[in-house]
């Protein structure tokens, strides 16, 4: 894979998806998907300060952050957060991230077997209550059953 470097300034770590996205010959609605949850996931790194040598210098913890703060500290809305994290996966992997790093970008949700009227089971995917400073929906009242009735 090609290491894109980054700008002391961190102007080439903003630009990395765009660069991707040239250099595999994406169609145009790759850039639209992809660049905006890059674009978020940049300037988080940027945020916690000097921007890395390089793409592939982001240090794993800098994942596990930044996948809290999309999906647990709510920087994102809640059903969002794991195509922006997803997003941002595909294009550090094709900057060659190493794989195994990347496991380290997931949305750390909660799930719990609920059992249905039936006797049936499903799994209900939920935010968990304890993000501290947040309310209402924000706090946890999101669930996601995939497609299944929404509950609380």
């Amino acid at each position: 894979m090609i290491d894109i470097q980054t700008a002391a300034d961190g102007v080439g770590l903003l630009e990395t998806a765009r660069q991707v996205i040239g250099r595999e010959g994406w169609h145009a609605d790759a850039a639209r998907v992809l660049d905006p949850p890059w674009q978020i996931f940049a300037r988080f790194v940027l945020g916690l300060g000097a921007a890395p040598a390089s793409v592939t210098d982001v240090p794993v913890e800098t994942l596990e952050a930044f996948s809290r703060h999309c999906d647990l500290e709510g920087a994102v809305a809640f059903e969002e957060a794991p195509l922006i994290l997803g997003a941002v996966r595909l294009i550090l992997l094709h900057c060659g991230y190493d794989r195994e790093a990347l496991a380290a970008l997931s949305a750390p949700r909660r799930r719990k077997r609920v059992q249905n009227k039936d006797k049936a089971y499903r799994h209900e995917v939920t935010r968990p209550r304890e993000v501290p400073g947040k309310t209402g929906t924000q706090a946890g009242g999101d669930s996601d059953t995939c497609g299944e009735e929404k509950t609380s």
